[in-house]
């Protein structure tokens, strides 16, 4: 299917819009009367381009996310991290460390070389960008395409949850309102107290 058919023509059949009958749902979609018809009976109300416009955005989302975190979160644990280990410190190689013992074999650290890198990393330095953005990109990849397979069951997912969402707001709404409502009460019968022993006292 191509970018025409999704973006103009019926989603669901891939043909345009001709003399067939149409059915413009309440988003604003249109699709041929006898494919959305069949759609809705099998798979509910709900319509098919503003489904597919959402499993694309989120999936996007979730796969930018989710890299960006991976990113992060090597650059800023795991990589210093694991430096910190193996005794590249901010002011130099720990002594009696794995990196004091390989600066000793090494001897002279050349400019630029994984050393110099290391060392310059555990003192605060940048980490090379490809060591932080392949592995985000990669990984974001992977849980966008997770995403796309199981949106179906995410979806379900969602909507329970947003039903759930829904049921425990309308419970606290009930609350604050028999709360102001206990709170009013209060006042008005200390409101009422307070008017008849100022009346009895004068």
């Amino acid at each position: 299917m191509s970018v025409q058919n999704i973006l103009f023509d019926c989603l669901l059949c891939g043909g345009s819009f001709q003399a067939e009958a149409r059915t413009q749902l309440p988003c604003g979609h249109i699709f041929h009367a006898e494919c959305i018809t069949p759609h809705m009976q099998a798979n509910g109300m709900r319509c098919p381009r503003c489904r597919l416009y959402k499993k694309i955005f989120v999936t996007l989302l979730v796969s930018v996310a989710v890299g960006g975190a991976t990113t992060a979160i090597i650059s800023y644990a795991i990589i210093h991290a694991m430096l910190e280990g193996i005794g590249f410190s901010a002011v130099g190689p720990v002594a009696g460390s794995f990196a004091a013992r390989m600066q000793s074999l090494i001897g002279n650290v050349r400019s630029r070389s994984l050393f110099a890198i290391y060392q310059s990393i555990g003192m605060g330095g940048a980490i090379p960008i490809v060591w932080t953005v392949t592995p985000g990109v990669v990984v974001g990849i992977i849980a966008g395409i997770v995403v796309w397979q199981y949106w179906d069951s995410l979806e379900d997912l969602a909507q329970s949850l947003e039903s759930i969402a829904g049921q425990l707001w309308e419970e606290i709404e009930r609350f604050v309102r028999e709360a102001r409502r206990g709170a009013e009460r209060q006042i008005q019968s200390f409101g009422s107290s307070a008017t008849r022993w100022f009346c009895g006292r004068f």
